[in-house]
């Protein structure tokens, strides 16, 4: 998984589509498809 550069300061997560939504300290919001294990936004 692509990480974030310092701490996580949020997390949604949207059971339909099987995604979750991260901010981080590093000011960027990454997607993440929880069925693959990867990041769906650079």
């Amino acid at each position: 998984m692509d990480a974030h550069d310092g701490e996580v300061n949020a997390v949604k997560w949207s059971p339909v589509d099987r995604l979750v939504a991260t901010g981080g300290a590093d000011r960027k919001v990454k997607l993440w498809d929880i069925s693959k294990g990867q990041s769906k936004s650079e």
